[in-house]
């Protein structure tokens, strides 16, 4: 029983890595093209 709660937890966070990592990415490019900006 945990271990499949435990497979759950872990897909559920892959999951939220993949949504939030373009959003960092492009947090973070669009922070360096505004500072780079006149």
């Amino acid at each position: 029983m945990p271990i499949i709660q435990l497979t759950d937890l872990m897909i559920q966070t892959a999951f939220i890595l993949k949504a939030l990592l373009p959003i960092k990415l492009s947090l973070s490019l669009g922070g360096k093209n505004r500072m780079l900006a006149p």
